[in-house]
C-alpha cells in the first residue's frame, strides 16, 4: 500500500502523520490547527476537527482507533517575538533502574487512562539518545 503524494486539505504544513491501527486511515495535523482523517488508499478525506488556532505538533491514534491525542502550544506566548512554547515531561529514575536501562532493560512509556491506553517501547536510536542523559 503506497501514499498518494498531493492530498489536499491542510492550509499550512502539516506537521505529523500517522496510520491508524489498521492502516485503513492516515491521521494528520499541522500548522492550521486541524486534524484530517484520510482514507489511506485513495487519499480522500474522511473527516476535519477544527481543534485550534494554533499549531498541532503531534498526533496519535488509540490502538482501537476510535480516538486521536494531539499536542499543541496551549502556552500563551509572553513576547510578540516568541515564536513557540516548549512542553517537557520529565521523569525521575532510581539508580537501579538506570543500571538496568543501561544493561538493556527495556524502557516503556505509556498511557493508563482507560479512555486512551497506549504503551509504547523506545527502541534503536531513540533509546540510545534517552539513554545518553543517564551520562
Amino acid at each position: 500500500m503506497g501514499i498518494r503524494t498531493g492530498w489536499r486539505g491542510h492550509v499550512r504544513d502539516v506537521i505529523c502523520a500517522v496510520f491508524d491501527p489498521t492502516g485503513a486511515r492516515v491521521v494528520t495535523s499541522g500548522a492550521d490547527g486541524t486534524v484530517r482523517i484520510w482514507d489511506a488508499t485513495t487519499g480522500a478525506p474522511v473527516r476535519t476537527m477544527h481543534v485550534s488556532s494554533q499549531s498541532l505538533y503531534a498526533v496519535a491514534v488509540s490502538p482501537d482507533g476510535r480516538r486521536v491525542a494531539i499536542a499543541d502550544e496551549d502556552m500563551d506566548r509572553s513576547t510578540e517575538q516568541k515564536t513557540s512554547a516548549v512542553h517537557f515531561l520529565r521523569f525521575e529514575f532510581a539508580a537501579d533502574a538506570i543500571a538496568a536501562l543501561k544493561t538493556g532493560a527495556a524502557l516503556h512509556f505509556g498511557i493508563d487512562d482507560p479512555r486512551m491506553p497506549l504503551r509504547f517501547e523506545a527502541t534503536g536510536p531513540l533509546r540510545a539518545a534517552l539513554l545518553v542523559d543517564f551520562d
